[in-house]
């Protein structure tokens, strides 16, 4: 999944020298905010025992009367979120195979994970893509740091939000091209311990907390530039003016996954440029 660029790295060191105090959690103060507010890096799936709430980050959940996730965890439609999945009346996933592909990566799956994929060929191939994360991570009980945040949110009696909804997350999913989806498979499928590896080394900075390395690995990406524009900085751009409007009428933690915070159109970056000052909190 990753491609050696060195010169991205370095350039990443040069422009973003504060992510160097390895940091997941930021204040966000400044442009006559009566409080602070913080944002904090997740990591969507992780082992359960490498998932670890910090004094610093518990203690801003604290301070904080509402909870802002990617989305609002607790009403999410799942009837809506499973038929954003599906392809639709008459879709079949084998379609847009190559002749042989499909069988092939039907076989892996069933001598890999044990599952039919003739009973998701009316899905999306992404949702295979998740599937096979899932497998990937090399434990039986993955853990999420969304799920960890909102029960101690639940515990302390916050307010949960989202800074989109489902709708916007199913409309994201279904643009990807069924083309990119079965490529982004197959390239699984031709090396398998490609998905492993790279999320290994996500995992690893992720615990070093080292932001520079979550940049580094997110540019190294094949994904192309569009991709990018459409999974992380598009939905950055619009997140900006929802924190900016939560911030002035309390107190607020969100937590969005990681990816979205360094960069040049990150939401550290993007803060910065509006006014604020945003700080690591070590």
């Amino acid at each position: 999944m990753f491609k050696k660029t060195s010169l991205t790295a370095l350039l990443a060191l040069i422009l973003f020298p504060a992510f160097a105090q390895n940091s997941l959690l930021y204040k966000v103060s400044g442009k006559g905010l009566r409080h602070p507010g913080y944002l904090y890096g997740t990591i969507h799936l992780v082992c359960e025992g490498d998932l670890y709430l910090s004094p610093a980050l518990k203690d801003a959940l604290k301070q904080a009367d509402s909870v802002y996730f990617e989305v609002d965890v607790n009403n999410v439609n799942q009837e809506e979120m499973m038929e954003g999945m599906m392809g639709g009346e008459g879709y079949d996933m084998q379609q847009h195979f190559r002749p042989g592909d499909f069988e092939r990566l039907k076989e892996y799956m069933e001598d890999s994970l044990g599952m039919d994929l003739d009973e998701l060929r009316p899905m999306k191939p992404m949702v295979l893509q998740v599937i096979l994360g899932m497998y990937s991570l090399g434990c039986t009980n993955p853990s999420s740091y969304e799920t960890a945040l909102n029960q101690l949110a639940a515990e302390h009696k916050k307010t949960v939000k989202g800074l989109e909804t489902a709708a916007d997350q199913i409309a994201i999913f279904r643009s990807v091209p069924d083309s990119t989806q079965v490529n982004d498979l197959m390239e699984l499928l031709n090396e398998p311990g490609k998905l492993k590896n790279s999320f290994n080394k996500i995992v690893a900075a992720y615990k070093r907390q080292d932001l520079d390395a979550l940049y580094a690995l997110r540019k190294e990406s094949p994904e192309s530039p569009a991709m990018e524009e459409m999974l992380l900085s598009k939905r950055n751009r619009k997140w900006v003016p929802v924190i900016e409007k939560a911030m002035r009428h309390g107190r607020i933690l969100v937590a969005c996954g990681a990816m979205h915070l360094p960069g040049e159109e990150g939401l550290i970056a993007l803060l910065k440029a509006q006014g604020y000052t945003v700080t690591p909190v070590l």
